[in-house]
């Protein structure tokens, strides 16, 4: 029994009663069935995961109703709508994309960014089945780990050297694995609520190994991004602390603020420490004199990845400039790079722009890069107020506020967006902070307001 208790900690924000996620029943077990597949099976197999994907996506439709009465954001399911409807427009209308090109694979990627709202309504506010999908999302990534990486990429890490372990590349290794450090803060608050010592011993020992774990791998990777991401993360939550700590006096507590204090300083400490840090530093040195040239306008001889990003984001730019509002379609960043006057190098090297943001203005303009972007500042929002009103705890407020935080700052480096590791963490962590902030449900699966069916039970 104490071996799975921390998955069965807590209580749900909302009861079962007062939200059905469907009218048809075993239909919300099938599609928790079908998150858990992918949060499990992503590195492992491609197949199993499409399957859970598409049901996590489909069987939602069947449950549009119950959302409209229940989710007090219901509407960003239209957002949703209308970001594929504007991505098919585009795409039919004035993409410049070749023909070889794979343009559903672009759309199916930037649409699977707001997979987070299918994964936080069929948790169904649950806390129960935010920690199971946690773990199952943790375990997923070590089975990634086993089943990608080899004994030489450990070696090199160890030695100092940069290793990604067998993912994409190191960006993307990166972005997992400091999502994983980010959801162990949630998952260390419901372990500090255990009841039993030896088990809360034990929990919180597994917790301390698996973070050991992520840090050394983030170090590994020497991706300068990682520090940036948890640098905005670390800021906002300290802004959060600051800001809410007078707005839920019981939630945040001496004791839960020392902790998570000690919590940064201690991941601070061991990212400093580790070896593979210096690799990072070294690299870091290493490049400013090209930059230094580059910004005096020279030509660097030889082009590293600060000035790779400098040029790209620069090309970037003006291209977005000449075409605002609509962009070029999916899949035309290869068009565009062979059409700029970067550096034969660079176009030879580089298909995309390492920018999120940019990447997805030079696809679908400004205006899909507007309908993206709604979806994140509401999880950004409903994070800060769920902290405002009490309803989330110390540790659990920070993963919310910082994973957000840490999330928009590392896509100013890489471009996520274009692969399946933005929508992997997009579903897990940000699905994680939907159904946390979920509120009390407008209505019931009924229709009837929540509170006047309580009140009329209590007079009968």
């Amino acid at each position: 029994m104490d071996a799975v208790s921390l998955l069965r900690s807590g209580r749900a924000y909302l009861a079962p009663q007062r939200y059905s996620t469907s009218p048809l029943p075993g239909v919300h077990w099938l599609a928790l069935g079908g998150m858990m597949a992918v949060a499990v099976m992503t590195f492992a197999s491609r197949d199993i995961t499409r399957i859970g994907e598409i049901l996590t996506f489909f069987l939602a439709v069947f449950s549009v109703k119950h959302i409209y009465r229940t989710d007090r954001h219901w509407w960003l399911f239209a957002v949703f709508i209308a970001y594929a409807a504007w991505i098919l427009l585009i795409d039919f209308t004035v993409s410049i994309a070749p023909d070889h090109v794979n343009v559903a694979k672009y759309e199916r990627n930037y649409l699977r960014q707001y997979f987070f709202l299918f994964s936080g309504w069929w948790l169904g506010a649950n806390l129960r089945n935010v920690n199971v999908l946690l773990v199952a999302a943790l375990a997923g990534c070590a089975l990634g780990l086993a089943v990608l990486s080899s004994p030489e990429d450990w070696i090199r890490a160890i030695e100092g050297g940069r290793s990604d372990f067998g993912f994409h590349n190191a960006q993307h290794t990166a972005l997992y694995f400091g999502t994983c450090l980010l959801m162990l803060l949630h998952l260390l608050g419901e372990a500090l609520r255990l009841p039993r010592p030896y088990a809360r011993r034990a929990v919180i020992a597994a917790l301390a190994g698996a973070a050991a774990l992520c840090l050394f791998i983030l170090a590994a990777t020497q991706t300068r991004q990682t520090w940036v991401g948890l640098a905005a993360a670390a800021v906002c939550a300290a802004a959060l602390i600051g800001l809410c700590r007078p707005a839920a006096p019981v939630h945040w507590s001496r004791k839960r603020l020392v902790t998570a204090g000690a919590v940064t300083l201690a991941v601070v400490a061991a990212l400093v420490l580790m070896n593979p840090f210096e690799g990072a530093w070294e690299r870091t040195q290493a490049e400013w004199n090209t930059v230094t040239k580059m910004l005096e306008g020279e030509t660097p001889e030889r082009y590293r990845s600060i000035t790779i990003r400098l040029i790209q984001w620069r090309t970037a730019g003006e291209y977005i400039a000449a075409r605002p509002l609509t962009g070029y379609g999916g899949g035309a960043n290869g068009t565009i790079t062979a059409m700029s006057a970067m550096p034969e190098q660079l176009q030879a090297g580089f298909g995309h722009f390492h920018n999120s943001y940019l990447e997805s203005a030079l696809h679908y303009g400004l205006v899909g890069t507007a309908l993206w972007l709604t979806g994140l500042v509401v999880l950004f929002m409903r994070a800060w107020q769920a902290v405002r009103d009490g309803r989330l705890g110390a540790l659990t407020g920070v993963f919310a506020v910082s994973w957000v935080a840490y999330f928009a700052a590392v896509n100013f480096f890489e471009t996520f967006i274009n692969y399946d590791s933005s929508y992997y963490v997009a579903l897990v962590a940000g699905g994680a902070i939907y159904a946390l902030t979920m509120e009390r449900p407008r209505r019931s699966a009924g229709g009837e307001p929540l509170n006047e069916r309580r009140s009329a039970r209590e007079h009968d």
